[in-house]
C-alpha cells in the first residue's frame, strides 16, 4: 500500500488536517484488522506478528507504532460503544483502491494461522459492510489476494 496515508489527499492541505486524516485511517486499518484477528475468539501471536508486520510495511511506519496503534485501538474497542459508525465514517474518505488494500491485509490475517474459522469470516463480511464495499470490490481484492499468496 505504497503512499497509502498520501494517496487522495492534497498536499497542499493544512498539515494538522493532513496529520489527523492520517491517523484517522491508521485507526480505522488496525481496527479492521483487529476485528478479523479477534473473530475467532483471541489473537494468536502470530496473527499479532501479522498485524505488525502489515502496519508497519502498508503504512509506512515502525514496528513500535504498528504496536502501539494495535494497543490504543483494542482500548478503544473496549470504550467505544459506537465503534462502527466512528470506522464507516473514515471509510468514506477513502478510494475503492484503498478499501480493496485494507481486505486484502484482512484476508491476509485471516489466513496468517492457517486456520479457517467462520468468526474470521463473519468479521471479514462485517468488514466489508464498513467499508461499504460493493461485491465486485470484494471479489477483485480476493483474486488480488490469491495471486499475492
Amino acid at each position: 500500500m505504497v503512499d497509502y496515508l498520501e494517496q487522495g489527499s492534497d498536499r497542499r492541505a493544512d498539515p494538522d488536517t493532513t496529520l489527523a486524516d492520517a491517523r484517522d485511517k491508521r485507526f480505522l486499518v488496525a481496527a479492521l484488522l483487529i476485528f478479523v484477528a479477534k473473530g475467532d475468539g483471541n489473537i494468536s501471536d502470530i496473527e499479532s506478528g501479522r498485524m505488525i508486520d502489515l502496519l508497519s510495511s502498508r503504512l509506512k511506519i515502525n514496528n513500535a507504532e504498528a504496536l502501539e496503534s494495535l494497543s490504543s485501538i483494542l482500548n478503544a474497542m473496549q470504550e467505544d460503544s459506537d465503534i462502527a459508525r466512528r470506522l464507516r465514517d473514515i471509510s468514506v474518505r477513502l478510494t475503492e483502491k484503498q478499501k480493496r488494500e485494507i481486505f486484502v491485509m484482512m484476508l491476509d490475517v485471516a489466513a496468517v494461522d492457517e486456520v479457517r474459522d467462520e468468526g474470521e469470516t463473519e468479521a471479514i463480511n462485517m468488514a466489508s459492510r464498513i467499508l461499504d464495499m460493493s461485491e465486485e470490490s470484494i471479489a477483485e481484492a480476493c483474486r488480488d489476494f490469491f495471486a499475492r499468496y
